[in-house]
């Protein structure tokens, strides 16, 4: 399972890596509009003549790049404030960890959408609103792996020879703890590229950047779209590819929890 996931990963990475370069002279210019896919336009153009391919690949440079800062950020910062909660404990755990629950307590879609009709539009507004609502979940997954390195006897050997806490957090919590952020910033990731999706298909996302869901934006707002079939290379494209992104970010996600939780490890998922 985790091959697979990663496979598909890999191909959107190099098609967001080498593709835009390649086919950027396409986004500027305009040809005739609808046209279905031929060799020229392999998926066609919309309704105002913009080749749909050059937007696919551009779409998966905009949607990756979105996940991985928001995956890395939500998880670096959810990861600070697990570590601090977990090793220190006491009226600093509680007060974070209320603080987790509140945040853990509101609908993240919901107050997503809110945030970025305040900020405006943006790619960067994006991630920073995806991250200030995200961290939470990582932050009480650190914590709880935290509270259970702390009871491992080489912790302890060395709190009790008087090493700074700095040097134990460095050198003993968290190296342990590094499987479990890869996992998390792979779900996280997931999370990001379906955020940014969906709040461009709402219409709040940059304007002047071309995603996945930005395409399905002015695909839907076209009103003939199932009617003359224009459907079948303009919105399907791209909601194929931001599907399968989606799948292989969940393929990776299970495949790392499935080997890093003990009651998983006898259930064989894939390979």
């Amino acid at each position: 399972m985790s091959k697979v996931g990663l496979a598909i990963l890999l191909v959107f990475c190099v098609a967001a890596v080498l593709a835009p370069p390649a086919a950027r002279h396409q986004l500027g210019r305009t040809f005739a509009p609808l046209q279905p896919p031929s060799v020229v336009h392999p998926l066609g153009t919309d309704d105002i003549g913009r080749d749909l391919l050059a937007q696919v690949l551009a779409g998966a440079r905009v949607s990756l790049l979105v996940g991985l800062s928001a995956g890395l950020a939500a998880t670096l910062l959810g990861g600070l404030v697990g570590l601090a909660a977990g090793y220190f404990g006491g009226s600093a755990d509680r007060l974070l960890m209320r603080l987790v629950d509140f945040f853990l307590a509101i609908p993240r879609l919901p107050l997503l959408i809110v945030l970025a009709a305040y900020l405006g539009s943006g790619i960067w507004v994006i991630v920073i609103a995806f991250v200030f609502i995200s961290w939470a979940y990582p932050a009480r997954m650190v914590r709880a792996q935290v509270l259970l390195e702390k009871r491992r006897a080489y912790v302890t050997a060395a709190q009790l020879s008087g090493l700074p806490w700095h040097y134990i957090l460095r050198r003993h919590i968290a190296p342990p703890l590094l499987p479990l952020l890869a996992a998390v910033v792979i779900m996280e990731m997931g999370h990001a590229v379906a955020a940014e999706a969906g709040l461009s298909f709402l219409g709040l996302g940059d304007p002047t950047a071309v995603s996945w869901g930005t395409i399905l934006y002015h695909a839907f707002a076209y009103p003939a779209l199932f009617l003359d079939g224009s459907w079948l290379w303009w919105a399907l494209p791209a909601g194929l590819c931001l599907s399968l992104v989606l799948l292989g970010l969940a393929l990776v996600s299970v495949s790392l929890e499935g080997n890093l939780d003990p009651r998983l490890k006898g259930r064989r998922l894939g390979p």
